[in-house]
């Protein structure tokens, strides 16, 4: 589906390759937004430090690993902490 509808049914060649890749770029965002806001609401609403974004298209899966990358950076020492106290209070 079009994010950005072309009212015009005859349209040049070339103009309608630039409709489509303007369209699969509004696509691509339109995506990685929603995908960043799934990611937001799982990790900082729902304490849900596991999950992670994943989108497969070009440049958007680079941003969306490096989003990704972040989370596992700040996520880790909190884990580590947790699993440490854990095996303290089985060993004692």
């Amino acid at each position: 589906m079009a994010i950005f509808p072309c009212a015009c049914q005859r349209i040049a060649p070339a103009w309608r390759k630039i409709y489509d890749a303007l369209n699969d770029i509004f696509q691509q965002n339109e995506k990685m937004t929603e995908e960043f806001g799934r990611i937001s609401n799982a990790a900082a609403k729902k304490a849900d430090y596991a999950a992670r974004g994943s989108i497969a298209k070009g440049g958007y899966a680079a941003c969306v690993e490096s989003v990704n990358s972040l989370i596992t950076d700040l996520v880790q020492p909190s884990t580590e902490v947790a699993r440490v106290i854990g095996a303290w209070l089985r060993a004692t």
